[in-house]
């Protein structure tokens, strides 16, 4: 009998029989991949350890107690990620992998492995599917419901007359299901009558259900569907953990980077930001997915999650160098999800912006490849102290060339000019939206940005 057990003791499973390891010679990273599906977690973050040694993909597992351990991800390698990707060397991916690399990380909101996705963002099943194919935006996704949808069907006639009248009709929205003044039974060709159908019914869900995903391939022909999963299927399998969420701020105080909040009691999460700016604009994340916000709508409600909340933000007021403690808090009991959010000022320390930007990083992107990559800036440091940063671009045959600077990759953070393209001439640095435009003849052009054109990312 084998046992695997977390290094606490706490047992994760226990295996009698053997056979669905098979014959082949990858015995331990079947095992890691039987794992994966008991407790979250990919095999290249899994090491099996008897004895204290640790126990290699191809070795035989013995009979006894294994203990397992979960490595963290580590950031970096993006362009060896993409890389590999592109010319689909297999084996040397598998190796970046094993080094606990992040298999998604994102470029320009890109990840690097090849994906199956559907032709518009949040499409539901039995939509086109597309691809397998590489550099996919993360926004092209299927979304599982678990909301009621309500739509309320109509005839074509009902529903010209209410297209012609421009008046909305309470309740759920309108859709045609009946051919010209069709109307069922008992309905006395009453709008507010006619049948109102769940087009979710039997997808209604509450945080923490199962669904089961199933994808059908068949040579070029695919198809995706789900369903929420009952009986057996329902039930966590023994020994898995349940999904431990994390939750982020995200602001102007920290150039629009993820700070992960600490869990100071179930449900209730906090963080200290120190504030560079006043007003300080702040949102939350989950799971740092901008697809899972939590933000203020303009009755000072806590929305989301969801991907909705571009441009709504929560203030904090203050001076230069004041010390905020952001409290969130979620808890969603069956039906129920309570949310609320309060900060407090706790004190006030100098701001050193030109020891913070030591440790800075510019990269520039432009329309030279549409946008969908970003070079590193080289940075220099003359005998005076001051820091440059440059890099040269080749300007296409319409001798013109829009782009921007990002701070450390994130497009949340880019230096840019107070105006849309803007010339040398005509431009003043400062963070956030729009894009320079650089002129010239075709050939190299060396951009530099110097230390004092930093001050205004802080």
């Amino acid at each position: 009998m084998l046992r695997i057990q977390w290094l606490s003791g706490e047992e994760i499973t226990r295996i009698t029989d053997r056979s669905f390891l098979g014959a082949g010679s990858n015995w331990i990273q079947i095992l890691k991949r039987h794992l994966h599906g008991l407790t979250g977690f990919s095999r290249f973050r899994q090491r099996l350890l008897y004895d204290s040694i640790q126990l290699e993909d191809a070795e035989i597992p013995p009979d006894g107690t294994l203990q397992l351990v979960i490595l963290p991800l580590v950031e970096g390698h993006l362009e060896e990620l993409f890389q590999m990707t592109r010319e689909d060397d297999v084996q040397q991916l598998e190796d970046l992998l094993q080094q606990q690399v992040d298999p998604n990380l994102m470029e320009n909101g890109q990840t690097a492995l090849h994906v199956l996705h559907p032709q518009y963002s949040d499409e539901g099943s039995e939509s086109i599917i597309q691809g397998p194919a590489g550099d996919v935006p993360q926004a092209l996704c299927w979304k599982i419901s678990g909301t009621r949808e309500e739509v309320r069907f109509v005839n074509e006639v009902q529903f010209e007359a209410l297209e012609k009248s421009g008046t909305p009709v309470q309740g759920p929205e309108c859709l045609v299901a009946f051919g010209r003044d069709y109307v069922p039974p008992n309905t006395e060709n009453d709008i507010m009558k006619m049948p109102v159908v769940n087009l979710n019914a039997g997808l209604e869900g509450q945080p923490g259900d199962k669904y089961r995903i199933r994808l059908y391939v068949q040579g070029a022909y695919k198809r995706l569907e789900w369903s929420k999963a009952k009986g057996v299927d329902a039930v966590a399998p023994l020994g898995r953990r349940k999904f431990q969420h994390t939750f982020s701020v995200i602001g102007d105080h920290s150039h629009w980077f993820f700070e992960e909040m600490k869990e100071v009691t179930k449900g209730v999460y906090s963080l200290e930001v120190q504030i560079l700016k006043s007003p300080s604009n702040f949102q939350i994340y989950r799971d740092r997915d901008f697809d899972q916000g939590f933000y203020p709508d303009d009755a000072g409600e806590i929305l989301g999650p969801d991907g909705c909340g571009h441009g709504l933000h929560w203030k904090l007021q203050g001076e230069v160098g004041d010390v905020f403690q952001i409290t969130f808090e979620r808890q969603v009991h069956r039906k129920e999800d309570k949310k609320s959010i309060s900060w407090q000022h706790v004190g006030s320390k100098p701001v050193d912006f030109e020891e913070r930007a030591k440790d800075h990083n510019y990269y520039i992107a432009g329309s030279w490849n549409d946008f969908k990559d970003c070079k590193a800036m080289k940075k220099e440091v003359d005998e005076n102290g001051m820091v440059s940063f440059h890099q040269e671009i080749i300007i296409g045959k319409s001798g013109t060339e829009a782009m921007q600077i990002l701070l450390d990759r994130n497009w949340l953070a880019a230096v840019h000019p107070d105006r849309d393209q803007a010339t040398q001439e005509t431009m003043a640095m400062i963070s956030r939206d729009l894009t320079m435009e650089v002129l010239g003849s075709t050939g190299p052009l060396e951009l530099i940005h110097k230390m004092i054109s930093r001050q205004v990312t802080m």
